[in-house]
């Protein structure tokens, strides 16, 4: 048997449990990705309509949720007042903001419930990361789905096809 014949050593196809683990790390990426579109597109949504009908109002501060974990929103529930009634969870990483202290807050006259606050502007950094999400989401299922199916199957070769002969013939 020549080098030509040998097959490598890692070209056996992945067993059944290795088969069905990539399978599943695929269907998670792209539930993942399913998500990140959903929320990037409900975050836009909100930004886009709170940009073109939105009015900007004072709103009290009913309660504050610091999250101390660097670089995480806080939650922040505020009370509209008339005409607009109606309390609604904003998310910030303004965290000068605590209970009683009176914001400013753009609110959809429609939906008071969708407001942000009027100095934090269009959501760049949530949207970035969503958008990357969306983007590096059917790379891994992808990649999970080529280790699922294994290694391409090459052809063995038979025969001295290619081969030279030795001075003894």
């Amino acid at each position: 048997m020549t080098d030509i014949d040998a097959a490598p050593p890692d070209s056996r196809p992945p067993s059944r449990a290795a088969r069905a683990f990539w399978a599943l790390a695929s269907l998670v990426c792209v539930g993942f990705t399913v998500w990140a579109v959903w929320q990037l597109a409900s975050t836009t949504w909100d930004a886009a309509v709170l940009t073109y009908r939105g009015e900007v109002v004072p709103a009290t501060v009913v309660e504050a949720d610091l999250n101390t974990k660097a670089g995480m929103p806080d939650e922040l529930v505020v009370a509209v007042p008339p005409p607009h009634e109606g309390v609604a969870t904003i998310e910030t990483r303004r965290e000068d903001l605590g209970a009683g202290a009176v914001v400013d807050v753009v609110v959809d006259p429609s939906d008071p419930a969708r407001a942000a606050l009027a100095d934090d502007g269009w959501p760049w950094l949530d949207l970035s990361i969503l958008l990357l999400g969306v983007l590096t989401g059917p790379v891994f299922a992808l990649g999970a789905l080529a280790a699922a199916v294994g290694p391409p199957r090459t052809k063995r070769r038979t025969g001295d096809a290619g081969l030279t002969r030795g001075p003894a013939d």
